[in-house]
């Protein structure tokens, strides 16, 4: 009889045989404190914008301590990349449009987007996709080089170059946000000055559709136990207790010299 195929392990099982994970990889303690919830939040988005998970993880700490596992992770890293750059070009394309044409002359003045405004938004737009673009071609060329090793001991060694590694990988979709952000505001621009109305309701309407959409995306993404842990510090009375609170050894000194 001939041995049946072994399965593939899951991160989970893989993670039995690897090292702890260092602390510098895990999201920052919290100790109650507007700082540290400042802090848990911002590593959380910067894991959320490169990784698209909410944290490093199992799986990204398991890709450094298995060959297997790293392939396949730097595989995604590089199609995102390339979807993000292939998304840039698009962005790339439509800003150099509105930048080298005018629009057609209307005596209802239908789409100004060459006025001051929208066209230092449209240009910003450009500058905006080209750098995502450069970016995205230059994290892809160094991620698609860089072993295992070299990336474990090396770009991932302390809590500092995590953070500056995630900030690199997420720059070209950070840039590419920004670029479409930037397009918008100059449509959005050229449509509230046109001389039709119709134009200026489609505006309001789309503004209204998607203006909710990445906070609704950030509270999802983010568990549940971090907004039930935190959401009390969003308060002002929350606030003012944090930014109020005094540290031990003082406030035994002032305990101290109270007669």
């Amino acid at each position: 009889m001939s041995a049946s195929p072994t399965a593939p392990q899951s991160p989970t099982q893989a993670l039995q045989g690897s090292p702890d994970m260092p602390k510098h990889w895990k999201v920052p303690e919290d100790d109650g404190t507007l700082l540290s919830s400042i802090k848990i939040l911002a590593f959380r988005i910067l894991c959320l914008v490169s990784i698209t998970r909410p944290s490093l993880g199992v799986h990204c700490w398991v890709s450094k301590n298995d060959d297997e596992e790293w392939e396949k992770h730097r595989k995604m890293v590089c199609d995102k990349l390339n979807a993000s750059n292939i998304a840039a070009g698009l962005v790339l394309t439509t800003s150099a449009v509105f930048l080298t044409t005018q629009p057609p002359p209307t005596e209802m003045n239908l789409l100004p987007y060459t006025t001051l405004a929208s066209y230092i938004f449209s240009i910003l737009s450009f500058v905006q996709a080209l750098g995502s673009m450069l970016a995205g071609v230059a994290v892809i060329a160094v991620y698609e080089s860089c072993d295992r090793e070299w990336t474990l001991k090396v770009l991932t060694s302390t809590r500092f170059r995590v953070c500056c590694t995630l900030l690199i990988i997420a720059s070209p979709g950070l840039s590419l946000v920004v670029s479409i952000l930037c397009l918008m505001a100059a449509l959005m621009i050229a449509g509230l000055t046109s001389g039709v109305w119709f134009i200026r309701l489609i505006v309001y309407l789309e503004v209204a559709c998607w203006i909710w959409v990445p906070f609704i995306f950030l509270w999802c993404a983010v568990p549940e136990e971090f907004w039930n842990g935190h959401l009390q510090l969003i308060k002002v009375g929350g606030i003012a207790r944090s930014l109020t609170r005094v540290p031990g050894p003082w406030r035994k000194r002032r305990q101290g010299s109270v007669p």
